[in-house]
């Protein structure tokens, strides 16, 4: 057991510890969404971030289901009563997906809901947009029937990938919910006007296939582009809010001392009368 004297060694490297300037030790080249663990600030910036850009982007989906509703509405020479049950029947359940999600996220801004638990709201947020973007793509099923025009069919189809697309590029703060935004959506849009182009003739086919393979052109070089920006969004932010790290003492190992007691000191001094300092590993 050391000397409880020797502790000032001890201090006196936490002492020149908490003077080293940060600047000084190694940059962290490897920004990813691993290194976001280290950091709980810069997770709840982009929370943060995640709940501001949401409001424009849940403002967007409305404006998107008006307009196809709308479109879908004037495009039809006549309407049937299963036309108007298809149309009836989607407006139904993504409006009360899109009510539930912006409604979640209102409280959350608000403070009134999730207080002190932001990421409890964040996985529960990229739940309902899995939810949302599924309602959302049925529409490219449920507004394109098998006696509908194809040249409708495949603008309904296209509107709904390129909102997919857009919403989920919005959430790029969550890779999660940036997927799940615009993942289901898609793939129901693409699939949807796959469905309506395999009956064409010959003619109108190789059209619509050359636009179909561009649709997935374009979502799979807006998928790679937003991975590439989702991950400089990360970098920036974990500079702006870098890891909180314990320097490490190298230079010594704390000392582990005895308490004080005067009456082995004394015992200590009485055997050995010559000795100066009470070392109680001698005892």
């Amino acid at each position: 057991m050391a000397n409880y004297w020797e502790n000032e060694n001890y201090v006196r490297d936490l002492q020149a510890a908490a003077k080293l300037d940060r600047s000084e030790l190694p940059e962290d080249t490897t920004a990813t969404d691993a290194n976001l663990a280290g950091s709980r600030a810069a997770m709840l910036s982009l929370i943060d971030r995640l709940a501001r850009q949401s409001v424009p982007l849940l403002s967007l989906i409305g404006v998107s289901i008006a307009s196809i509703a709308g479109f879908y509405t004037l495009s039809l020479p006549g309407l049937s009563l299963a036309f108007v049950g298809r149309l009836s029947l989607w407006l139904v359940i993504v409006l009360a997906c899109l009510t539930f999600t912006a409604h979640r996220l209102y409280l959350f801004r608000q403070g009134f809901a999730y207080s002190g638990h932001p990421f409890t709201w964040r996985a529960h947020y990229t739940a309902t947009l899995s939810v949302l973007s599924s309602a959302f793509g049925s529409g490219a099923v449920l507004l394109t029937p098998a006696s509908i025009p194809a040249s409708i069919a495949i603008l309904i189809c296209g509107a709904i990938l390129l909102t997919a697309i857009i919403f989920g590029v919005g959430h790029l703060a969550h890779r999660p919910a940036a997927v799940t935004a615009s993942l289901p959506a898609a793939v129901l849009a693409l699939t949807a006007a796959l469905f309506h182009i395999l009956p064409l003739s010959r003619e109108l086919l190789q059209q619509f296939l050359f636009l179909w393979a561009g649709g997935v052109a374009i979502t799979v070089a807006c998928a790679l582009w937003s991975s590439a920006q989702a991950a400089k969004l990360v970098a920036e932010t974990l500079r702006n809010h870098p890891r909180n790290e314990m320097l490490q003492i190298s230079a010594r190992h704390k000392k582990v001392s005895a308490a004080y007691n005067p009456f082995r000191i004394k015992l200590q001094q009485s055997k050995d009368p010559q000795s100066e300092r009470y070392n109680p590993s001698e005892l």
